[in-house]
């Protein structure tokens, strides 16, 4: 199983504003997290069951009660992200990274108009890396239709199978009267090579889609790491960014 979180993060120093916010508005329990600079996240309770409609509003809400730009961000089993980009409460723009996602369809992603997300960014920027990562579609198994990104899971997977099905081939080979010598060494190579295949996959590791996006979205709009990749279920269980504190907490 994947991901699966939401935040709020409103372009504003000023945490103190973005809890009076989330108070006036109703928005508890909730997460709020001062960055360093430039940014003060929140992460309410509600908008964890993905209910998309209610992510947008409150992102409209509570940049109209903060005077700030908010971009909401949800990611779905590590699969599929969404954002919202409210300016002056009004969401502005919408991107989703896969919106044939739950219909079985293979679309381009949608949205995400980057003249609008780059007054959010960090200085200095590359305008072309970011168009490419939201709008270019991901090459997997080297072009081949049918095959899955190589993850750090995928891979641990594959090499599970690889000792498995090495164990069975060294079972019948003794069932069938080859020297025990013969099947040692087809055993050792077998390990050589599974001890060599993560050096040899360096380079082609990738995360899921939507978590690697999530990631290189925290680092180009200049956020504190970690802040765009976890919601109020995972900091509620200590495993989010340090330094949230938690508001509207029931009686």
């Amino acid at each position: 199983m994947g991901s699966f979180w939401t935040a709020i993060h409103v372009l504003t120093e000023d945490s103190k504003a973005v809890v009076k916010a989330a108070e006036q508005l109703g928005i508890g329990p909730a997460y709020v997290l001062p960055h360093q600079s430039r940014w003060t996240s929140l992460y309410p309770e509600a908008t964890e069951a993905q209910d998309e409609s209610l992510l947008r509003s409150t992102a409209e809400k509570v940049s109209r009660e903060t005077g700030a730009d908010a971009i909401a961000v949800l990611v779905h089993d590590s699969d599929t992200l969404s954002y919202y980009l409210a300016r002056a409460g009004v969401v502005v723009d919408e991107y989703d990274s896969d919106p044939g996602y739950f219909a079985g369809e293979d679309l381009p992603p949608r949205g995400g108009e980057v003249s609008l997300l780059l007054p959010l960014c960090r200085p200095g920027v590359d305008v072309e890396e970011l168009q490419r990562r939201l709008h270019e579609p991901r090459d997997i198994g080297g072009g081949q239709e049918g095959f899955a990104p190589l993850t750090p899971d995928v891979l641990k997977s594959g090499l599970a199978l690889m000792q498995d099905h090495t164990n069975k081939k060294a079972a019948e080979m003794r069932d069938a009267g080859l020297p025990d010598e013969f099947v040692q060494q087809m055993q050792a190579m077998m390990k050589q090579v599974a001890q060599e295949v993560p050096d040899l996959a360096k380079g082609m590791l990738v995360a899921s889609d939507a978590d690697e996006l999530a990631s290189f979205l925290e680092g180009v709009l200049g956020m504190d790491d970690g802040a765009n990749m976890a919601g109020y279920r995972y900091i509620s269980r200590g495993e989010g960014p340090n330094g949230a504190r938690q508001i509207g907490t029931r009686d």
